[in-house]
């Protein structure tokens, strides 16, 4: 029986320059995680302020390659991680109805470790919004082919028209 809550947990591990050290993305209720360390390897050491001004595309040799599967988890984590950063510097409250709730923040010598919740709906919805799905890129194809083709037949009017 599928769970009910979709709530998502996250660990994000920042180094004293606010650079990513590690992060773990899992089900609140089960523990599972989600995606693994697919992303980290490409954010690990990078700066906050990267990480919530660039694409997830910017991050990612060979985008084009992935899977549909790959792709949304990549999503997922990045948006997730992006949320939290941003609570982290202060750019968000990191209140209920955000899509990170933090829960803990606390410091040791040489990291600070973020915990809280994220919303998986909200976080949901930023992935369609950038349109990460590839539901947007048929479309968009379509879209600009058929602009292509009625430029066209535009300029064969005006030529048509001119050599009369």
């Amino acid at each position: 029986m599928p769970c009910e809550d979709q709530t998502e947990y996250l660990e994000v591990l920042f180094d004293y320059d606010d650079r990513v050290d590690g992060f773990q993305l899992q089900k609140r209720t089960c523990g599972k995680e989600v995606g693994g360390d697919l992303l980290l390897p490409f954010v690990k050491g990078m700066f906050v302020d990267d990480i919530l001004q660039k694409d997830v595309r910017d991050f990612i040799p060979d985008y084009e390659q992935l899977s549909v599967t790959e792709e949304f988890l990549f999503f997922k984590q990045f948006f997730s991680l992006r949320a939290a950063c941003a609570v982290f510097i202060g750019e968000r409250a990191g209140s209920a109805k955000e899509p990170f709730v933090m829960e803990e923040l606390s410091y040791d010598e040489e990291h600070a470790l973020l915990k809280g919740s994220i919303a998986v709906d909200l976080i949901h919805s930023e992935i369609q919004a950038c349109g990460g799905c590839r539901g947007c890129a048929p479309r968009k194809a379509k879209k600009a082919e058929l602009k292509e083709e009625r430029k066209q037949a535009y300029l064969n009017q005006i030529l048509t028209e001119l050599s009369s």
